[in-house]
């Protein structure tokens, strides 16, 4: 559907993006463990990226191929 340079640049932005989390995750928790927050606080800040990627892909149309 889409050209070879689209769905590469859209793959490579997706991988650096988790890159990104995956390298700032441990920073975050770090200073929120730091700053005196309980395992249960810090665990729910850091579920809250994943809860929003789940919602953005359920509000994804499913669209029918024709």
């Amino acid at each position: 559907m889409f050209p070879t340079h689209v769905r590469a640049t859209g793959t490579g932005f997706a991988i650096g993006v988790g890159r990104g989390g995956a390298a700032l995750a441990p920073i975050i928790a770090g200073y929120l463990f730091h700053a005196g927050y309980a395992l249960s606080t810090v665990a729910l800040v850091m579920a809250t990226g994943s809860l929003i990627a789940a919602a953005a892909v359920l509000a994804l149309r499913v669209r029918d191929a024709d």
